[in-house]
């Protein structure tokens, strides 16, 4: 493993390179550094290529620049491109990590003569559109909207704060989780919620506990009027999608054959999306919270939570047995004795 140091306005950008032919350059994310790519550049070098992996500026040991305008997308395709340049003279490959995917696809689509192929991990590719992204946000829940604050267990937090101000006339709902400090009070027409929050002694998660977000301390703020008007929203934009479809129909009295008692007919459709259906999460548009359609997941044999219970919805209707979507969990968390 050789390193290489690249500069570009200024910036040291350092390059670790192996092996010999086409150029792959890995672009790590969050927070990470070349050092994740190891086995990768291990692979792909002993197939005959040539496979740079740099630490993107504000990492390891490239520059770490001051200012947050130092860091835009711009910046940091224009360092791939300086990359990609300084090792090759042909178009290159590029593989992007976590909050890598954004800055090869943004390369891509800045540098289109320097690259000939793309692989993002993790985060997919959004087109540009006419839209703002807080547009977006926006109609994922027209006219609602949730937002969380969490504070993650093994951080220590020598003073942190949340402060929400919004019009008093608005049905904002606000509560919290753990030992935050909160005060409200009243300006005018505004209404104010400050928390407060301290941690020194850090914790990992145990065993049988899910995530930490089911452990942080965390202030919410809402504008659904409860979990059922959640519910309700969500029932609203996913029962369309669970069509059924002469595919899955014939795929439901397959799976379903000599299967006379309803229990077993769910039983066993249940297990044939479990089995057969990979858990993916791919977002488009408002995908973060409106599952696709049955379709498309049966077609791609893969899905997200929602994805697999409206395609299971989709085939348990094609037999005769009706079946909605619940939401659990939601504001609750798992844990290690339950």
């Amino acid at each position: 493993m050789q390193t290489q140091w690249v500069q570009r306005d200024g910036v040291s950008l350092e390059v670790k390179v192996t092996g010999q032919g086409p150029l792959i350059l890995c672009v790590h994310g969050w927070p990470e550094l070349w050092y994740s790519w190891r086995h990768q550049m291990t692979y792909f070098a002993a197939r005959g290529y040539q496979v740079a992996a740099l630490n993107v500026r504000g990492y390891g040991g490239s520059s770490h620049p001051i200012t947050v305008d130092q860091y835009t997308q711009t910046e940091l395709s224009a360092d791939i491109q300086a990359v990609a340049t300084a090792l090759s003279d042909d178009p290159v490959i590029l593989f992007g990590h976590d909050w890598g995917a954004p800055q090869v696809y943004t390369t891509a689509l800045r540098f289109p003569e320097q690259v000939r192929g793309v692989a993002g991990l993790s985060v997919p590719f959004i087109p540009p559109s006419e839209g703002s992204t807080l547009a977006l946000w926006e109609a994922l829940y027209p006219d609602r909207f949730f937002k969380a604050y969490y504070f993650h267990p093994d951080v220590e937090y020598i003073k942190a704060q949340v402060d929400i101000v919004f019009p008093s006339s608005l049905p904002i709902k606000v509560d919290t989780k753990g030992p935050i400090k909160w005060s409200t009070s009243v300006e005018g027409e505004l209404t104010r919620h400050s928390f407060t929050f301290s941690q020194d002694e850090l914790s990992e998660l145990g065993d049988g506990e899910i995530s930490w977000l089911d452990v942080s301390s965390a202030v919410f703020m809402s504008s659904f009027k409860d979990y059922a008007d959640f519910a309700e929203v969500n029932r609203i934009r996913s029962e369309p999608k669970a069509i059924v479809t002469e595919e899955i129909r014939d795929l439901a009295d397959k799976v379903t054959m000599n299967l006379v008692d309803p229990f077993d007919k769910a039983r066993a459709l249940y297990d044939w999306v479990a089995l057969n259906i990979r858990y993916v999460g791919v977002y488009f548009g408002d995908g973060g919270v409106v599952p696709n359609s049955s379709k498309d997941t049966l077609r791609n044999l893969h899905g997200d939570c929602k994805d697999k219970s409206n395609l299971l919805i989709s085939l348990l209707k094609a037999v005769g047995i009706e079946a909605e979507n619940a939401i659990i969990n939601s504001g609750d968390a798992y844990k290690g004795n339950l």
